[in-house]
């Protein structure tokens, strides 16, 4: 390695001439930017040093950027159709989610803690780590500082959408027709990636996102402690297996596979045998949470209807002095459990695709769960 050297295209104030043409722009552009703001001088010297070094650095970014957009632009019509129903239908969303929650919010307490229960008891097994993800949320006190974060994320979202509705109708050339639609769509991204950067506060979007990155790390902290012996038993699964499958599979593969891509086979075999083990350790702790939640939805679900039906009386319900609830409870547990075992933790239609988010989501936090331990030093010397 070299020594940095004053012949090197490092921008300093007693250097400008030193610079590229591209820096030189972007250093105007930036000092324009700035003025009359909180950039200090040392900071402004090292963003004119990274600024300088970009055009090299980044200089493979624009013949790929040339070579997608024509994509892009065959998709153009179908982005603008999709854009465009999302438009019409985005105040019937708002509007009946809205509603939705006003409806929700007037349901007595004994209702709302009834509801968690009916899909806690009906529905646990099938969403595992996403209620333990929930309940961590709350426990910790991370709901409310989440949900402040989303309503300011959709703020800045309503001011970048006014700002875009705007330039979308700007005509001025005068000839009838939306500058937006007389320019490429490499143009147009660009246009709009400047203006959303000056219509929203960067403040406000990277204080949400700060927010909402450490519950985050919060709640996977909490599975990963809670779910860690479901891990290991996937990754145990998966490395008695390995051999046992490489076996089987590795010749067949080397006969399927070219020569020169067969380093590959002992680590696919043993991804596959790991991934395999996941999914039996998931399979089992499926039934053990729908077994969990069960009995644990049944008897909030009794204990609330005989907590609405005494308050209705006048009365408080005491759940030490009755055993009513523990009889209705594990009669819904019963019924709960065996629903989920009878399904085959397989939502049917339609309630599939009314789940579909919350599938994704669990899915989703099982693969990040999961993922560490498919590849580890023990799980490479299984599949050698």
């Amino acid at each position: 390695t070299t020594a940095m050297t004053d012949e090197q295209p490092v921008m300093t104030d007693a250097n400008p001439t030193d610079a590229s043409p591209e820096a030189t722009n972007a250093e105007e552009k930036l000092s324009s930017g700035t003025k009359g703001g909180n950039v200090s001088d040392s900071d402004m010297k090292k963003l004119h040093v990274m600024m300088a070094k970009a055009p090299s650095f980044l200089k493979g970014i624009k013949p790929m950027v040339q070579k997608v957009m024509p994509y892009i632009e065959k998709a153009r019509p179908m982005l603008r159709t999709c854009i465009k129903t999302y438009k019409m239908a985005e105040p019937y969303i708002f509007e009946y989610g809205q509603l939705a929650i006003d409806k929700f919010n007037q349901l007595p307490e004994e209702a709302v803690w009834g509801l968690f229960g009916f899909w806690l008891c009906f529905f646990g097994g099938y969403f595992p780590a996403l209620i333990l993800a929930a309940e961590t949320m709350v426990k910790c006190d991370g709901w409310e500082g989440v949900k402040k974060a989303f309503t300011d994320l959709y703020g800045e979202y309503e001011k970048m959408d006014e700002a875009f509705d705007a330039d979308n109708k700007k005509d001025e050339d005068g000839d009838g027709v939306a500058d937006v639609e007389e320019i490429s769509i490499e143009k147009n991204i660009i246009r709009k990636a400047d203006l959303l950067l000056i219509s929203i506060n960067p403040n406000t979007v990277a204080k949400a996102l700060g927010v909402i990155y450490g519950v985050w790390l919060a709640v996977i902290a909490v599975l990963r402690v809670n779910f860690a012996k479901t891990i290991a038993l996937g990754a145990a699964i998966g490395d008695v297996t390995t051999k046992t499958v490489g076996r089987v599979a590795i010749p067949v593969l080397c006969e399927l596979i070219p020569s020169k891509y067969h380093t590959w086979i002992p680590v696919s075999v043993q991804y596959f045998s790991r991934a395999i083990g996941v999914t039996i350790a998931w399979s089992i702790q499926s039934v053990i949470s729908a077994f969990h939640s069960s009995v644990r939805g049944g008897f909030i679900m009794a204990r609330m209807a005989l907590s609405y039906r005494e308050k209705m009386k006048g009365k408080v319900f005491n759940e030490e002095d009755s055993d009513l609830d523990e009889i209705i409870g594990y009669g819904i547990a019963i019924l709960g459990f065996g629903v989920q075992m009878m399904s085959g933790f397989s939502l049917m239609f339609p309630l599939n695709l009314l789940f579909l988010p919350m599938t994704s989501a669990e899915w989703w936090l099982q693969y990040l769960l999961a993922d560490s331990s498919m590849f580890n030093e023990r799980g490479a010397v299984a599949a050698e």
